[in-house]
């Protein structure tokens, strides 16, 4: 699934080439034929990046350029994570 990246609107060109260059696909998030915006009146860049192996490295690289609100990887914020299903719940840890 793709990595999303929060950018303000008047930086999406500018990180979307930025982007390609350390990604192999990078789309703008639409919602029917216009661009997706979040609360803040924001876009979405789906970065298609498959695994990421080093996601605190990734996430400071994107987060380094101009326009950039946040991303989808959410490195250091918790010590555990839970994952539930129809059927049970795990509790993944570090």
């Amino acid at each position: 699934f793709p990595l999303p990246v929060e950018v303000v609107p008047f930086s999406v060109d500018y990180v979307e080439r930025k982007l390609a260059g350390i990604c192999p696909r990078v789309t703008v998030r639409k919602r029917e034929s216009n661009h997706f915006l979040t609360d803040n009146g924001n876009f979405i860049l789906d970065c298609h990046f498959g695994r990421i192996d080093e996601p605190a490295e990734c996430d400071a690289q994107i987060r380094s350029m101009h326009g950039v609100v946040t991303t989808g990887i959410f490195h250091g914020l918790t010590t555990q994570v839970f994952v539930a299903d129809l059927d049970s719940v795990r509790v993944l840890t570090p």
